[in-house]
């Protein structure tokens, strides 16, 4: 805080001390609240007022998961007691691995890919250190902040003060990555127990890597030999004949333990199971593609599949949230890659048609379409999905899920209603948001059905999903998936289903 207050003192481009002092203005800000408010309630306001997750949105699902994933990590720190100096120790401590939202189990006689950071205490009988020539980035960026130097501004009217600090700053960046660096070549030099291979092509130029400074007499530790020509030897040849008498190396101070595999369900699987909990665990325990076993229908016709005339129309709701009726036959033109037959160009006009015409354009408030949830539900079952549309105004959130059946079965809708209670949960426990207003909108029909999701509806829905979650998770047999008592559209009936 006092480097950016220090830094602001000097000489900047005009763009770059407006920002910067809309940055000193907005962290003041923060600091005032960190006394006030809950780790959770912190994160949530530097989001709002960062526009945080706006990027997210248009970056993709991954980056959107990550931000989910962190705030219902802050969540969990605030109900263990953490302040903000513990919760910022802890995120130090996980470092690399608060990333990596699930564990794998791994063999132990599989080659491994690792970063160096991520194989500190760890050998094993072969390393190869890979692109060991690749340069070292330097700080090129306009601006450069470091904690102890300050911050400085690269300044193009080369005004020699501003010039000079700048110097001063990058110099000491680039110093202390250089530290780090080396600490991290010792590192990677001292995983090996029987043989290390360094691969990387020693280039021309001024930039430091690995491979220059092992080079270097200075950087070589005396107990460290390095051959240049190494003798002729099938190290891998070596290795899988000791692996076949012997049992792979484990690190000794390392127990075997069994490790718990995350559970993670697509809220549209779950919605499945409403309809047929058999069904259910067919396709999405054993693995059983329902496609497979359907018949051949509809030969020669030119229609396309259902889901691909729904996939058509929720792109184009997501790139096109807001148009005219005058532009839909525009619209529709380039909306898919095949030639559409006249039946599906209809189908697809009546369901923009329908959307023009209902409710959801009179909707006021922030728009984001094909937002990604990720949400942990319980420890170790983790549920995903993408929400079609929601609208946020003010301390309020509404949910539009598109459907585009040529006719809502009663069953059906009811799978839908879970879907759509499932996001709506997501979104009251992840982002602090009620969400008041849930609807189905069944495009071609031109219906909007609202869903039940007060509080109390919710908690029933939490519930259910627990106990589809508890069964997945501990491998029932089929029968305590019960059959649905219609199979008109299930490709499993028959003796798959027995």
């Amino acid at each position: 805080y006092k480097n950016l207050e220090y830094g602001l003192e000097g000489k900047a481009l005009k763009q770059d001390f407006k920002s910067l002092n809309k940055a000193f203005d907005v962290i003041i800000r923060w600091m005032g609240y960190k006394e006030r408010l809950t780790l959770y309630e912190l994160i949530k306001r530097i989001i709002d007022d960062t526009g945080l997750l706006d990027m997210a949105v248009s970056i993709g699902e991954q980056e959107i998961s990550a931000l989910f994933k962190f705030l219902d990590y802050a969540r969990d720190c605030d109900e263990m007691g953490c302040n903000l100096e513990e919760f910022m120790d802890e995120l130090n401590y996980i470092g690399e691995e608060v990333n990596e939202p699930f564990i794998t189990e791994e063999a132990n006689d599989a080659v491994k890919f690792m970063t160096i950071h991520s194989s500190k205490g760890l050998e094993f009988p072969i390393v190869i250190l890979a692109d060991a020539a690749s340069n070292f980035e330097r700080a090129n960026s306009t601006i450069l902040f470091e904690p102890e130097a300050g911050i400085a501004v690269k300044n193009q009217d080369k005004y020699k003060k501003d010039q000079d600090k700048y110097k001063k700053v990058k110099e000491f960046i680039e110093q202390k990555e250089r530290q780090e660096a080396k600490r991290l070549l010792y590192v990677a030099l001292t995983r090996a127990r029987d043989y290390l291979v360094i691969s990387g092509e020693l280039k021309s130029g001024n930039q430091d890597n690995f491979i220059k400074w092992l080079y270097r007499d200075e950087y070589i530790d005396e107990h460290i030999i390095i051959k240049n020509k190494p003798e002729e030897f099938d190290a891998f040849d070596g290795f899988n004949k000791q692996s076949s008498k012997q049992k792979p190396v484990v690190p000794r101070r390392f127990k075997e333990t069994n490790i718990k595999v995350s559970n993670v369900l697509s809220v549209t699987s779950l919605a499945e199971y409403t309809r047929c909990p058999r069904r259910f665990y067919l396709k999405n325990i054993l693995g059983l593609y329902e496609n497979v076993f359907f018949d051949e229908i509809d030969q020669g016709s030119d229609r396309l599949p259902a889901y691909e005339r729904g996939e058509i129309v929720h792109k184009i709701l997501e790139k096109h949230p807001e148009f005219q009726i005058g532009e839909i036959d525009e619209i529709v033109k380039g909306s898919s890659e095949k030639e559409l037959c006249k039946q599906d160009e209809v189908f697809i006009k009546q369901c923009l048609e329908n959307y023009i015409n209902s409710c959801i354009c009179n909707l006021t408030g922030k728009s984001i379409s094909e937002m990604p949830i990720f949400y942990r539900l319980s420890e170790q079952n983790y549920m995903s999905g993408k929400i079609d549309r929601i609208i946020l105004n003010e301390d309020k959130a509404v949910i539009i899920d598109f459907k585009t059946n040529e006719q809502m079965a009663s069953d059906v809708l009811k799978s839908y209603e879970l879907q759509l209670k499932s996001y709506a949960l997501a979104i009251g426990e992840i982002l602090d948001i009620p969400v008041n207003k849930g609807y189905i909108a069944s495009l071609y029909e031109g219906v909007m059905y609202e869903v039940d999701v007060t509080r109390e509806s919710l908690s029933r829905c939490k519930i259910l999903l627990e106990d589809i979650f508890y069964k997945t998770s501990n491998f029932m047999s089929a029968e305590s998936f019960e059959k649905a008592k219609s199979c008109d559209y299930c490709g499993y009936k028959g003796e798959i289903c027995k």
